[in-house]
């Protein structure tokens, strides 16, 4: 494995060094992926529903995939129903909504789909935008 240089942090009291990597000349970004680290996600998760005590929301949502463990956490944590939004289609979505983003991480476009059976669990609702 490559030895790379990390960017040291803090989040919610665990300590943990992000690689960093480039994403183009000149511009480095440091990775946090979330997977199957569990001490950092409820500590994360701890600090942010205590943060978020004030806000008003009916439903936590995400994109797919590494910020899943957090707004699953959250969802436990608030009783609030969570969201993935797909990266891909899949037949049992039926009717669902589709979008186009861009990723810093890849640096190209990427479709986000909202499954059918979740439109009206966010219709004329307030969402938290949940991302790693």
């Amino acid at each position: 494995m490559k030895k790379r240089d990390v960017y040291p942090v803090e989040l919610a009291g665990v300590k943990r060094e992000l690689p960093l990597f480039q994403v183009e000349p000149g511009l480095k970004i440091a990775l946090l992926n979330i997977l199957g680290d569990v001490d950092l996600v409820k500590a994360a998760t701890k600090a942010l529903v205590k943060k978020l005590k004030d806000v008003e929301y009916d439903a936590i949502i995400t994109a797919e995939s590494k910020s899943i463990p957090l707004a699953y956490e959250m969802s436990r944590q608030t009783k609030k129903p969570y969201i993935v939004l797909r990266k891909s289609y899949k037949f049992y979505m039926g009717d669902a909504l589709k979008a186009e983003t861009v990723s810093i991480t890849t640096l190209s476009t990427q479709q986000l789909f909202l499954d059918e059976k979740d439109h009206e669990l966010i219709k004329g609702k307030k969402v938290l935008i949940v991302d790693d």
